[in-house]
C-alpha cells in the first residue's frame, strides 16, 4: 500500500493552475484544510478503506523536491517504496495519466531531485499537462492554463478519486487497471 503521496509544485500563489503545480492541486482537491507543517513540507494524514496514508506538499521548490522526500522518509516509518510522487507530465496530453514504479527522472528536474536524494525505487503518477509547440517547455509550465484546460486537469482529478483504492494499492496488475480506467481505455 501506498502510505505517502508527494505532489510536486513551487510554493506561492503565483503557481497556481500552472502545469508545474498539478501535484500541489491534485492534493488540495481531496479537499484538506488541516495542513501541518514539518520542516520543509505541509503535510496531513488521509483515510481510505481503513488503510491511512499522508499527502505531502514539498515546501522547498520544484527542482529541490526531493530533500523533502529524503526527509519525510526519514522522520516517518515509511519507505520510498510506499511513496508516490505525483508530478506534471509534458509528455501526455491534458486528461491522460501516467503510473509507473520505479524509473528514470523522464527530464523532469523535480523527479530528478527526488531520484538523486532517495534513488529510482518509488511509485510515479504522470498527470498530462501537454505543452505548447509555440514556447519553451520551462516557461510553458510555469504560466497559468487557460480556464478551460484547467477544468479538463479537474476532471482527471475526479477520475483519480473515482478510483483511490486502485491508484493506493501499489500492485502493477491494480496500477494497470488503475490507468485504463482514469485514461478511459
Amino acid at each position: 500500500m501506498i502510505k505517502a503521496i508527494f505532489g510536486l509544485g513551487n510554493p506561492g500563489d503565483q503557481y497556481d493552475y500552472t502545469p508545474h503545480n498539478v501535484g500541489f492541486a491534485l492534493l488540495d482537491s481531496w479537499g484538506v484544510t488541516n495542513w501541518e507543517k514539518e520542516k520543509n513540507c505541509l503535510y496531513t494524514r488521509q483515510v481510505c478503506s481503513e488503510n491511512s496514508f499522508f499527502l505531502v506538499k514539498p515546501q522547498t521548490f520544484m527542482n529541490v523536491s526531493g530533500k523533502c522526500v529524503q526527509s519525510f522518509t526519514q522522520n516517518k516509518p515509511i519507505t520510498t517504496k510506499e511513496c508516490m510522487v505525483v508530478y506534471d507530465d509534458a509528455e501526455l496530453e491534458i486528461g491522460r495519466v501516467r503510473l509507473v514504479y520505479e524509473g528514470g527522472a523522464r527530464g523532469h528536474n523535480g523527479l530528478r531531485s527526488v531520484i538523486g536524494c532517495v534513488g529510482p525505487s518509488f511509485w510515479r503518477l504522470g498527470v498530462g499537462v501537454g505543452r505548447d509547440p509555440r514556447m519553451d517547455l520551462g516557461s510553458y509550465v510555469l504560466k497559468r492554463l487557460p480556464l478551460n484546460l484547467w477544468e479538463s486537469i479537474l476532471t482527471v482529478f475526479e477520475n483519480i478519486f473515482d478510483n483511490e483504492e486502485l491508484l493506493l494499492s501499489a500492485d502493477p496488475l491494480k496500477s494497470s487497471q488503475f490507468v485504463r480506467n482514469v485514461n478511459g481505455c
